[in-house]
């Protein structure tokens, strides 16, 4: 079952070319950082068992995506939908499940090749391999051990256990960052379940200790110092879900009174998460990797739950009084949308540039950071527009820097800071144009 010649090519041409360990090394120095999904350990015991092999196998497919992750750059003179390693990895996946043959590896190939895509703009390729991820993991029932049916053996040891769950935590998270970039498209990944639990520690499984795991609901956001960094990250995106099942509850307002006591509430939630991740500061600024991804999502829900609250004129048809809740829920996302693309989102800005600068080893910061970015600076844009604030056009310029930086590691950020008109028909034309308009060194009007 295992059995095929275009795996047990593969598996030859690493272990001629000698590249296992430096696919390994690469990938703990750099993805790692910032997915810790991949267990190091069990990683290296693949490439031993690989390289002994006489048999193809199907856990070759998962250090095709990592050479494909790797090798993909600005420097590339190949285009990212064309580069070899990301296609051999895409025809592996199709032979896997064709032959029937569904593992761990399997599934994390396709949410690498999924990481792939979603940074270097491939769509509508990662929005449907995403979703080709969701389905493989939830018909294995990898989404909940106790609540769905188990197709893969019950793990024999923690370290897959775990590697299990930080693999559907890394589905939700793209899942969800996919759909952000277009809200009227379906979320494919269920919500978590109120038994879920969050990654261990990272230092822990970075270095193969059994690790002790969090509970994903939790009173306090901001009290437990043993939640690891990449659990911070599967709070904010438990917590991005939630603004997005919200923006398309309200385009239908039903319940006014209700939602906007649910923005309010939600306002308060994301806050707390926001504190709990700047909480780390001295991390941020050192460490990188998984909290800037945290520090991302949390703020870009933030911003997209501010949009729907911040506009002078009312967004509902129907005729009605506008709600006191409504008012303070506008002057709280005001406010919070300055302080956002003024402070949070520039100091992070700076520090990926200055990462950029001190790291060569490529990718550096995870593909997520693009969306906020972009975000915030369409933001800052708008301010700069309103009353030329000298505190936003810094934080425009340090945003654009950060996007300049990133390009180098993802497409995506390229093709940001080059608008075209497909990109400036899906953001707002007035924020794309304004921002088109700083990149090419044109003055504002005042």
């Amino acid at each position: 079952m295992h059995d095929g010649p275009f795996f047990l090519e593969q598996q030859r041409r690493f272990v001629i070319a000698g590249t296992f360990g430096s696919l390994i090394e690469h990938y703990e120095t750099t993805i790692h950082q910032w997915l810790p999904m991949l267990s190091i350990k069990r990683l290296k015991q693949n490439a031993k068992a690989l390289g002994d092999s006489t048999r193809g196998v199907v856990d070759v497919l998962v250090f095709l995506a990592l050479e494909a992750l790797i090798s993909q750059n600005d420097e590339h003179t190949t285009l990212p939908q064309s580069n070899p390693s990301y296609l051999k990895a895409k025809q592996g996946s199709f032979i896997a499940e064709s032959g029937g043959t569904i593992n761990i590896r399997l599934i994390q190939t396709v949410v690498l090749i999924a990481l792939y895509e979603l940074g270097h703009r491939i769509y509508p390729a990662a929005y449907l391999t995403i979703g080709q991820a969701v389905r493989l993991a939830t018909m294995v029932g990898l989404h909940s051990q106790k609540d769905a049916k188990q197709l893969f053996v019950e793990p024999e040891t923690w370290t897959l256990c775990e590697e299990q769950r930080r693999t559907w935590w890394a589905i939700v998270t793209l899942d969800r960052v996919v759909v952000a970039g277009s809200p009227r498209l379906l979320m494919a990944a269920p919500d978590p379940n109120t038994n879920d639990v969050l990654p261990c520690n990272d230092d822990d499984w970075t270095n193969g200790r059994i690790g002790f795991n969090e509970a994903l609901f939790t009173r306090n956001f901001h009290s437990p110092s043993s939640v690891g960094h990449f659990a911070r990250v599967c709070q904010a995106v438990h917590m991005f879900g939630k603004i997005l099942h919200h923006i398309k509850a309200r385009e239908k307002d039903t319940d006014p009174v209700e939602l906007t006591a649910e923005a309010l509430q939600l306002h308060i939630v994301l806050t707390a998460l926001d504190q709990g991740i700047m909480s780390h500061d001295c991390d941020i600024a050192t460490a990188h990797g998984s909290l800037h991804s945290a520090l991302s999502l949390c703020s870009l829900a933030r911003l997209l739950l501010y949009n729907e609250y911040a506009c002078n004129e009312p967004s509902f048809s129907t005729a009605r009084e506008r709600l006191a809740a409504e008012v303070e829920m506008q002057q709280i996302s005001l406010e919070g949308i300055q302080d956002i693309v003024s402070k949070t989102i520039p100091r992070m800005a700076r520090q990926i540039v200055s990462a950029s600068r001190q790291q060569s080893m490529r990718p550096r910061h995870s593909p997520i950071l693009a969306g906020c970015l972009y975000h915030a600076a369409t933001e800052c844009a708008w301010f700069v527009k309103e009353n030329n604030d000298t505190e936003m056009v810094a934080g425009l310029d340090a945003i654009t820097q950060a996007l300049q930086a990133l390009k180098s590691e993802w497409s995506v950020c390229s093709k940001l800071l080059h608008f075209d008109q497909k990109i400036c028909k899906t953001a707002d034309q007035f924020y794309a144009d304004e921002y088109l308009s700083y990149l090419e060194g044109n003055k504002m009007q005042n």
